[in-house]
């Protein structure tokens, strides 16, 4: 009896084994072809950074989903005051119903108005070519009116959603820097009618569910992709870099200039670490309004600095900016706050050794010691100490970018950020 059941045990296990390798395979098969369906599955997005806000993330990001198959693309923008040709240059099919003027307009001042009432028309027009023609997805990069508790872009999407249009929403600001718990109950209102978000990190993604109640599924993690890569050749040496002696190391501050990223904090770390020896360039380059501006000037003569500080405070081209990054030994970020720093990924994708407030967010991306220092936005002495230690010792700091470069490398391009994110449409 025992020798006929042992063979019979086999043969049922034998046919258990077989049933979970046809289901695998079976699951396999099911899951190739879904993934097909899903790839074939023709999508019209309209890509909405209307300002523009982000130009260089929703261009590049453009370009590199027009490259995906069976999707339409159109970006809904008006022309980069700063970088007129930009759009151009990336070839990015801009939408044709938005109108396109107050750039032109000369004085900053009336300009602005011009920019507002531009975008206010752009948004009736757009909300009015969705009756013959509308988008599968809006995919919004920027809403710039809620910052400043304007409900327009609100009534715009909840309309287009209203219609059937799926809304993706980029956070590359989980709430403004400014003025964020004034504006939390405007967000939370925005982000509930947001069909699935795309967050840089798992930081912020998690906030997100946090702090807004937003389901997991709602959530993808698509990390920021480089900028100006296609500009890392050297650019002409800036002017302002002019007059230093060979030795002296460059420092580089480089963004808008807004309260939130530290330059106050940076300067009194600067005079201390000068003090001590420190032989070094400071460089702050960047535009930002002029009540901050002038607090940066009179911070710089107060501290008595103005001879290692150089400043150009506007917006420099692309191929200017280049030369800054050439020239400069150590790229800082001395934030207080951040969600998602472009102006990070363009100075590790110039390869320079990084000095960052310690953040979630900047510890998504940097390891402190191994790639990058980080140190508290607060602390004066270590942001004192670590300027010395990387103008001084050049292995080291050779050392921390060439770790960092090699990181960077292992990142997703804008290829497959661009892929991720159709999947993102097609699935919706």
């Amino acid at each position: 009896m025992t020798a006929d059941c042992v063979p019979q045990a086999e043969r049922m296990t034998s046919a258990r084994s077989n049933t979970r390798i046809d289901m695998a395979s079976a699951i396999t098969v099911g899951t190739i072809q879904s993934e097909a369906a899903l790839s074939a599955r023709r999508v019209s997005v309209l890509l909405f950074d209307l300002l523009p806000t982000v130009p260089y993330y929703s261009g590049h990001l453009a370009r590199a989903l027009a490259q995906e198959e069976n999707l339409e693309l159109a970006l809904a923008s008006a022309t980069y005051t700063h970088d007129r040709d930009f759009f151009q240059r990336m070839a990015v099919n801009k939408s044709p119903r938005c109108l396109d003027f107050a750039f032109r307009v000369p004085s900053r001042g009336i300009r602005r108005a011009f920019k507002l009432a531009e975008y206010l028309v752009n948004l009736a027009a757009l909300r009015a070519s969705f009756l013959k023609n509308k988008p599968d997805v809006i995919h919004v990069q920027f809403t710039p009116l809620m910052e400043h508790q304007l409900p327009f872009e609100l009534w715009f999407l909840k309309s287009a959603r209203r219609m059937g249009i799926k809304l993706v929403y980029t956070v590359h600001n989980l709430l403004p820097h400014e003025h964020s718990e004034r504006l939390r109950a405007s967000y939370a209102e925005l982000y509930s009618i947001v069909d699935h978000f795309v967050c840089h990190d798992e930081v912020t993604s998690d906030r997100l569910k946090t702090e807004f109640g937003i389901d997991n599924k709602k959530v993808s993690v698509i990390p920021h992709g480089p900028l100006f890569s296609e500009s890392t050749a050297s650019g002409p040496r800036p002017l302002l870099l002019t007059g230093l002696e060979p030795n002296t190391r460059v420092v580089l501050w480089q963004g808008i200039i807004r309260p939130y990223k530290g330059i106050s904090q940076l300067l009194r770390a600067w005079k201390q670490a000068r003090q001590s020896g420190m032989n070094a360039a400071l460089m702050i380059v960047g535009t930002g309004d002029q009540d901050t501006i002038d607090s940066i000037n009179a911070e710089i003569r107060s501290l008595a600095i103005e001879s290692s500080v150089r400043l150009d405070l506007r917006f420099v081209s692309v191929e200017e900016l280049a030369g800054y990054y050439e020239a400069a030994d150590v790229v800082v970020y001395p934030y207080t706050a951040v969600t998602t720093s472009g102006a990070l990924m363009t100075g590790i994708g110039h390869g320079k050794a990084i000095i960052a407030s310690d953040l979630p967010a900047f510890r998504q991306t940097l390891q402190n010691e191994k790639n990058a220092l980080l140190i508290a936005h607060q602390d004066v002495n270590g942001w004192a100490n670590a300027l010395s230690l990387l103008t001084s010792n050049d292995d080291y700091r050779k050392r921390l970018a060439q770790r960092l470069t090699e990181d960077q490398g292992r990142r997703a391009d804008w290829k497959q950020i661009a892929n991720e994110t159709a999947r993102v449409y097609r699935t919706l």
